[in-house]
């Protein structure tokens, strides 16, 4: 298994402030529930706590939990997964791209763009008038981004992007 340590409740307190400071929303009643675990390598992911009840000593374990980001200089990169479960509630750092974008982004290019952010960004479908559950904008997130010298930096794994899309 991955040499992974649960977070105690000092250092999960510390990751939901850098969320949301980062992202404006409380993601603390989300997360209840549930534990992160971090790796060496400073990746998040997030399991039942009810996993902590079990004798692993005597099973085989490949993977656990779901990765949802990467710690990074006091700021949380969030996998697609990630942005799906904490995007919804997210109240800044939102970037929504328009149909053209979300193409060049699902492709795995970067993206020109005038951004005064240069933090990591949630990375959003723009909706074209239509409403999603009351809300103005649709619930598809696709991963995270930076901006850097008024490029969106596309994080998005090679083995996740799509060859051609519609």
């Amino acid at each position: 298994m991955q040499n992974l340590r649960i977070l105690n409740s000092k250092e999960t307190k510390e990751i939901l402030s850098v969320l949301e400071s980062q992202y404006g929303a409380d993601y603390s009643l989300l997360l209840k529930g549930h534990v992160l675990l971090m790796n060496k390598d400073n990746k998040l992911f997030i399991v039942n706590k009810e996993f902590g009840m079990l004798d692993t000593s005597k099973v085989r374990i490949n993977s656990l939990g779901m990765y949802i980001g990467e710690l990074h200089n006091n700021q949380v990169r969030l996998s697609i997964e990630g942005t799906q479960l904490l995007g919804k509630d997210a109240k800044k750092n939102v970037f929504e791209l328009s149909k053209g974008q979300e193409r060049t982004w699902l492709r795995g290019k970067d993206i020109e763009v005038e951004h005064e952010n240069t933090g990591f960004l949630i990375m959003r479908c723009k909706n074209d008038g239509e409403k999603d559950n009351g809300r103005k904008h649709s619930a598809d997130f696709l991963g995270a981004g930076k901006v850097k010298d008024n490029r969106l930096m596309n994080f998005v794994s090679k083995n996740r992007r799509i060859g051609s899309v519609y």
